[in-house]
């Protein structure tokens, strides 16, 4: 008898499978669907193709949102499996962005205080373990020399604040509205205690970056936030 390789042998041990699943009723197909409710990953509800009605089944890879096409094993009768993404590229799990309503307004504060109004904005986080990235677009201004600003944000149910981007002084502009804008990504390893998952009141922050100088808004200003959870 010939030799056979491991891969042969691979081979014939998952054909042997099959065989004896089939023969004992219980087969499994690999079928695409559209998810539905993704939030529990043990109650994803999602629509397969070529059907109309969502069904439940189980996420091997934790929650999943709405709309995202995903690979399904159908194993009767233990039920439904979810256990991959249809596409490779990140996909976020959750996203809310606004343009915030903003209140005139000053502060010499050097530490984080609510910005005038406040802004605030209402956001779900689907799991403990994920990141948020945080976008920030805004304006301001100063009648007096030497008025740095940092803007950030708090969430409640989470501890401290979390500046986002700042603007060094606005020597060179004095009385007029001055953009800032920038990014942050929040890692649950790196921010004390976490930001769990749930509904969070995320409120705009401020303070004054150093030097002297009053800064300013009115309702001229803008404040555009938007924030993106990522796996």
């Amino acid at each position: 008898m010939s030799e056979q390789t491991a891969p042969e042998l691979i081979g014939i041990g998952i054909q042997t499978t099959v065989d004896q699943a089939q023969r004992l009723g219980l087969t499994w197909v690999n079928r695409q669907a559209t998810v539905t409710d993704g939030a529990d990953p043990s109650a994803i509800m999602a629509t397969l193709d070529g059907d109309n009605t969502p069904i439940g089944m189980t996420s091997m890879i934790g929650a999943i949102p709405v709309g995202t096409r995903v690979y399904v094993f159908i194993v009767p009768p233990a039920g439904n499996f979810i256990v991959g993404l249809v596409t490779t590229a990140p996909v976020a799990l959750n996203m809310a962005c606004a343009s915030l309503s903003l209140s005139a307004g000053t502060t010499t504060s050097i530490t984080f205080v609510d910005m005038p109004g406040p802004p605030t904005l209402s956001f779900t986080k689907m799991t403990d373990a994920s990141r948020l990235r945080v976008d920030l677009t805004g304006t301001f201004f100063s009648a007096t020399a030497s008025a740095g600003l940092r803007a950030g944000i708090s969430f409640s149910g989470a501890s401290g604040d979390f500046e986002i981007t700042g603007l060094g002084n606005t020597n060179t502009s004095l009385g007029n509205h001055v953009a800032y804008a920038g990014h942050v990504i929040l890692d649950p390893a790196s921010v004390s205690g976490g930001i769990p998952a749930g509904t969070h009141t995320v409120t705009g922050r401020w303070r004054r970056n150093a030097g002297t100088g009053t800064l300013t808004l009115d309702t001229a200003d803008i404040w555009h936030l938007c924030i993106t959870e990522i796996p």
